[in-house]
């Protein structure tokens, strides 16, 4: 059992010569060189890799600055993005307390420093898709980690019982505190078209193919200004209409990504040529999930751009034979597709702190698990 950790010096890491670990080293290389911000402005963290056996697990440590993405500062998460998705429950007599309680949670956690946390095998991403650890080398790993970050908590998002049961009993048996963190989805594939939603987009999208009022291209053939396109689609859907929080992705890392192969996926272009939609996805370990996604919000929702990708991922996701990570939001759309609703965690290590960055999580432990959640699984967020 080994575990080394790199921290600056990126020229020394020992890569393992297995197929994941070159996957990961061509993905990690230029964010390692160039910081996170070339993958996103509103992600601004030290990026490390620790080396587990022949496992690549890069991770973030926090800069403790306002404004960041969820997916470098748990403060945006449960504070600043938690406030905006008070607003979904469209009950006002709720949301003005909630919103004074947040606000002054958000206080507190400030003072806390709530915001310094290493976050375990973090690929930049919304969803986090992690390897198969034995309970031995997940020991190890935070063990490290604890050693050479004594002063931050060390957590990993994105666990649950549906993606991963091993290491949801693999964090609680290491005396994780396990932190709801929000609501996702799976989608079994090969159940889709047992929903009538479903069928319904797949008609839609095999219509327009044959019609030739779009054809489906694969990302990896677009030149430059279609990576570019894609971008804008992108933060279209993700930035401006849904929230400034999610990552807002930088055209030269998208263009990165899918040429690398982390991410693959299809773009839809018009008959006039224009590209009116897109998905990216990553696949590991029998799981499909698509941090890219984006269409052109100025044109008419009768055209069903979203319902065809949609159909077009899920058809890929069955070609390849994996279970569909739908991560959270419109719940009730995917739902209807066939999307199994499932309670994800942070699995949090503290018991190395004070007692004053200790409380914010036991905190937030007992809020969430026993108001938030309750609530959103009441409205079906």
């Amino acid at each position: 059992m080994t575990v080394a950790l790199y921290r600056g010096d990126f020229d020394r890491v020992a890569w393992p010569t297995t197929d994941d670990a070159e996957r990961a080293r061509r993905y990690l290389e230029p964010i390692l060189r160039e910081g996170t911000t070339f993958v996103a402005p509103n992600l601004l963290a030290d990026l490390a890799v620790a080396l587990v056996d022949d496992l690549v697990v890069p991770y973030t440590l926090s800069r403790e600055l306002p404004g960041q993405s969820y997916i470098v500062s748990p403060f945006t998460h449960y504070v600043t993005y938690g406030a905006e998705e008070i607003g979904k429950l469209e009950t006002p007599a709720l949301e003005a307390p909630l919103r004074a309680f947040v606000r002054g949670l958000g206080v507190a956690l400030t003072r806390a420093r709530f915001d310094r946390v290493v976050y375990v095998d973090n690929w930049l991403t919304s969803t986090t898709l992690h390897p198969k650890f034995t309970r031995e080398q997940l020991a190890a790993l935070v063990g490290a980690l604890v050693d050479a970050h004594p002063t931050y908590a060390i957590v990993l998002r994105s666990v649950d019982v549906r993606a991963g049961r091993d290491l949801d009993a693999q964090v609680r048996a290491l005396g994780a505190r396990m932190v709801f963190s929000r609501r996702v989805l799976f989608q079994d594939p090969q159940q889709a078209h047992a929903h009538r939603d479903h069928r319904r987009d797949a008609a839609l999208l095999a219509r327009a193919l044959r019609d030739g009022a779009y054809r489906a291209v694969d990302l990896r053939s677009l030149d430059d200004a279609g990576l570019r396109r894609v971008t804008e689609l992108y933060d279209a859907l993700y930035v401006q209409k849904w929230s400034e929080h999610n990552p807002q992705l930088t055209a030269r890392f998208v263009a990165h990504a899918v040429r690398c192969g982390f991410l693959e996926g299809q773009a839809l272009v018009s008959r006039e040529g224009s590209l009116d939609g897109v998905f990216g996805a990553w696949t590991r370990g029998g799981l499909y999930y698509v941090p890219l996604l984006g269409y052109d919000t100025a044109l008419p929702q009768k055209l069903g751009l979203y319902r065809m990708l949609a159909a077009l991922s899920t058809d890929d996701a069955l070609a390849r034979g994996v279970l569909v990570h739908d991560s959270a939001g419109v719940s009730e759309f995917k739902q209807n597709r066939g999307g199994v609703p499932v309670v994800e965690y942070s699995a949090v290590f503290d018991r190395h702190l004070p007692a004053k960055q200790r409380w914010p999580w036991a905190l937030l432990g007992v809020l969430l698990e026993q108001v938030a959640l309750p609530l959103i699984e009441h409205y079906d967020l």
